[in-house]
C-alpha cells in the first residue's frame, strides 16, 4: 500500500540522516585532533603522556564506585604492553620506520607512566579500590543488608503497636532500609553479589 511505501521511505531517510550525522561527527573530531596535534607538535612529550593516560578514567571510576575487580589483570597487562610497544620502538630505535630521532628518555618516561597506572590498577584489583586514597577521605559505605528479614520486621512493628507506641515512635525504634534488593541478591548467589 501507499502508506507502507511512504513509511519505509521515511525510515530509510532517517537512517541515512543518522549515518551522515555519524560520519560528520567522526570527521570533525578527526580534524580537531589533527589540528590540535599539529599546533602542539613541539609538545610531543606532553601529548604522549596525555594519550597514554588511558587507565586514569578506570582508576577514578574504581575509586568513585568502589569497584574492586573491574578489569581482569591479564587484560590490563596485555593491553598496556601492546599499546606501548609502537611508541617505545619509534622513540628508542635509531633506524625506526619513521626515521625519528631517538628519544630514549621519552620512551622510558612513557613506560614508567604506564607502569604506574598498571600497578595502581593491579593494587585496586587485589587490595581494594581505595588503596591510594587516605582513609579519612573515603566515605562510609551504606550497608543495604537489613538486620531483620521483612517478616521479622512486621512482627517487630506489631509488638511495638501492642506496647502503645505511635506510628512515629515505631519508625524511630526500627530503621527501615530503602530496598530489599540486598536480601534477594544474597539468595541468588551470583558472583557480583557475593563479592560485596
Amino acid at each position: 500500500s501507499l502508506i507502507d511505501v511512504l513509511l519505509s521511505g521515511m525510515v530509510q531517510l532517517l537512517t541515512g540522516q543518522s549515518l551522515v550525522l555519524l560520519y560528520v561527527r567522526f570527521y570533525l573530531v578527526l580534524l580537531a585532533v589533527t589540528l590540535i596535534s599539529w599546533i602542539l607538535a613541539s609538545q610531543i612529550p606532553l601529548l604522549l603522556l596525555v594519550a597514554y593516560s588511558f587507565w586514569i578514567p578506570q582508576i577514578t571510576h574504581n575509586i568513585q564506585h568502589s569497584t574492586k575487580q573491574a578489569v581482569i589483570p591479564a587484560y590490563i597487562i596485555a593491553a598496556s604492553t601492546a599499546r606501548v610497544l609502537l611508541p617505545v620502538y619509534l622513540l628508542s630505535c635509531p633506524g625506526n620506520m619513521l626515521q625519528l630521532a631517538p628519544q630514549s628518555w621519552l620512551a622510558g618516561g612513557l613506560v614508567v607512566w604506564l607502569g604506574l597506572q598498571v600497578c595502581l590498577l593491579l593494587l585496586q584489583h587485589y587490595v581494594g579500590p581505595h588503596v591510594c586514597v587516605p582513609a579519612a577521605w573515603v566515605p562510609e559505605r551504606y550497608n543495604y543488608h537489613r538486620h531483620e528479614l521483612p517478616w521479622q520486621f512486621k512482627q517487630q512493628m506489631a509488638e511495638l503497636r501492642k506496647l502503645g507506641y505511635t506510628q512515629q515512635q515505631q519508625q524511630q525504634q526500627v530503621l527501615v532500609q530503602p530496598s530489599s534488593a540486598a536480601i534477594s541478591h544474597d539468595m541468588c548467589g551470583c558472583a557480583g553479589c557475593s563479592g560485596s
